[in-house]
């Protein structure tokens, strides 16, 4: 119909899904608490108008928080600014380079139990942490079908550490108070913790000085 139109080389195209699917997968089928790659790597296609750039793949990470002010840049708008957690990745798409996007995150809130995970990415490892079970490390370079759980392993321990630092930075830069303001200790006990100082002689975890 664009095509029919005219309107299809002035037009931006997006194809992107909300998730992924299990499909028999670790004998899994649909979404949810289990952090898979089937689940969370998903499809994600840009058509420029007048295919400008064309044929070009991306290595870097994408949230989906980077979608609206990828969009809003590629058009021209004004940004967001700190009024949503993302940015654009217009250069990446654009070829030029894959600048801050060397890492992400992703944030499971539970349905209809009291589950809650969040899980980063880096340097095709991904880190996941399981309040309500054993923390999951998978080196997605050796292993990408995620069939052998690395946490304990002691070879990979360093990168338990800085994965785990990571994703406390960002649930403080994006003010994830599901963690941060949480009473439920269980959600406290990252590999980093306790999570953060007060002041010069107090430490807090799960909200309570000591």
């Amino acid at each position: 119909m664009l095509k029919d139109l005219n309107l299809y080389d002035d037009t931006l195209i997006i194809f992107l899904s909300d998730h992924g699917d299990m499909l028999g997968s670790h004998k899994l089928f649909a979404k949810g608490v289990p952090c898979f790659e089937e689940a969370y790597k998903l499809p994600l296609f840009f058509k420029f108008p007048n295919n400008n750039p064309s044929s070009s793949v991306c290595d870097g990470y994408i949230s989906g928080n980077d979608i609206a002010p990828t969009l809003l840049d590629i058009l021209g708008c004004r940004p967001l600014g700190n009024r949503i957690d993302g940015h654009s990745v217009k250069n990446m798409l654009e070829g030029k380079g894959i600048g801050e996007n060397t890492h992400c995150m992703a944030e499971f809130f539970g349905q209809r139990y009291g589950f809650t995970q969040r899980i980063t990415w880096k340097d095709n490892f991904k880190y996941v942490f399981n309040p309500f079970d054993c923390d999951e490390l998978y080196d997605l370079n050796k292993d990408p079908h995620e069939l052998v759980n690395q946490i304990d392993n002691p070879d990979y321990q360093e990168k338990v550490i800085e994965l785990a630092t990571l994703m406390q930075k960002i649930i403080f830069d994006t003010k994830d108070d599901t963690m941060i303001e949480t009473q439920y200790y269980m959600t406290r006990l990252a590999p980093v913790g306790p999570y953060k100082k007060k002041d010069e002689d107090e430490y807090a975890i799960y909200n309570k000085k000591f």
